[in-house]
């Protein structure tokens, strides 16, 4: 029975460590708030993790094949481990966008696993619970220590590497990594979303900010991106697209298109792009690849553009049928107008129009006494 049980449980406690170490890369990529480091969804699997470690520690021998313990005895650094590497390049994103220190973080988690399972298959074997603990806050506190040291380093190269690189803009909206004003909390509520909803609708617009901020800064690194720009106004689009979304929160789910989709590929797009076109050396493979993203890049600016009008299809079908009442409003008038004219010139005729100027003249009085007086002195 313990040859069945000691696989299965280092099967689902495998799992769950690798369910905490992406909720840790996800915290490190995208959040916009350091706190949400202790979100549930970080939380969860790690609790679950520390349970299992504490569970196969107590009961070696008993419930668990004694080679269990000793192998759950890396969980605890690969977990304090990736805590700090995530925490620290959750700040060095904050001062630097720069794709390359990525790649350092893969390699710091490589290298968090890797020594992990060295440090605990080099000796499998039984040992007494003390010796266990020993062991394993041993290599966490190497473990940790060596994380620490390389990713401030990391961090040192990011800011100096910023030196160079032009500011990323400010897109002024809401600051949504604070917490929202009354008024703003007021008006999301009167739009009838709930406590969770809001919260989960500020994290998705700080993230979607974020995007546009890249986007706005990558499209100006090169001309032809600049001329894709110029053609569709992609930027203020979006930054328009973004406030209007604020101002209606309950129709999020109507430009999930452009929040979820359009926004993060064209971000990931112009990221890749800018960083090919920046190699020294390139042939003729990598030009078509840099021609094929522009011709893309170009088309998700363009859906962006008809996702916005497609938002604000109903103020534009307002303003249509206002345009056309107004226009057969104009229509009956000169109508109406037209008639009137015409049957006043129709029961008055011409010859009677012009006699109209010459009755009751006042000078046909004047001009019969002089041809009076003419006549008399004559």
């Amino acid at each position: 029975m313990f040859a069945f049980i000691g696989p299965v449980y280092l099967i689902v406690m495998g799992a769950f460590i690798i369910k905490a170490l992406i909720q840790f890369y996800q915290f490190a990529k995208q959040s916009t708030s350091f706190l949400e480091i202790f979100s549930p969804q970080i939380n969860k699997p790690v609790g679950i993790v520390l349970l299992m470690l504490v569970a196969a520690l107590f009961t070696q021998g008993l419930f668990l094949p004694p080679y269990t313990a000793s192998l759950c005895r890396g969980a605890l650094p690969v977990i304090v481990g990736t805590y700090f590497l995530s925490s620290i390049f959750y700040f060095i994103r904050k001062q630097s966008e720069r794709s390359w220190i990525w790649l350092f973080y893969y390699l710091g988690l490589f290298f968090i696993i890797t020594l992990s399972m060295v440090a605990t298959l080099e000796d499998p074997t039984y040992h007494h619970y003390w010796n266990n603990l020993a062991h394993m806050f041993s290599m966490t506190y190497a473990i940790s220590g060596a994380v620490i040291v390389c990713s401030t380093i990391v961090g040192a190269l990011a800011l100096i590497s910023k030196r160079g690189q032009h500011p990323a803009p400010s897109f002024s909206i809401a600051h949504y990594k604070q917490k929202p004003k009354r008024n703003l909390m007021a008006h999301y509520q009167e739009a009838g979303l709930s406590k969770h909803e809001i919260e989960s609708f500020r994290q998705q617009m700080a993230i979607s900010r974020d995007h546009i901020n890249r986007i706005d800064h990558n499209f100006q690194l090169t001309a032809k991106m600049r001329a894709i720009e110029i053609r569709h106004n992609v930027v203020k689009v979006s930054q328009n697209y973004f406030k209007d979304i604020v101002e209606e929160p309950q129709r999020q789910l109507a430009a999930s298109n452009f929040l979820l989709t359009l926004l993060p590929q064209l971000d990931d797009l112009l990221e890749k792009y800018n960083e090919i076109n920046a190699h020294v050396a390139k042939n003729k493979q990598t030009y078509l690849i840099l021609e094929k993203s522009a011709q893309t890049i170009d088309q998700i600016s363009q859906e962006i553009v008809e996702d916005y009008i497609a938002f604000h299809e109903e103020a534009y079908q307002e303003l249509e049928d206002g345009l056309k009442l107004a226009d057969r409003t104009l229509k009956r008038g000169d109508q109406s107008n037209s008639e009137e004219e015409t049957t006043w010139t129709k029961t008055t005729p011409a010859s009677s129009l012009m006699s109209d100027y010459f009755d009751d003249d006042p000078f046909d009085a004047i001009d019969a006494q002089i041809n009076q007086e003419d006549s008399k002195g004559e």
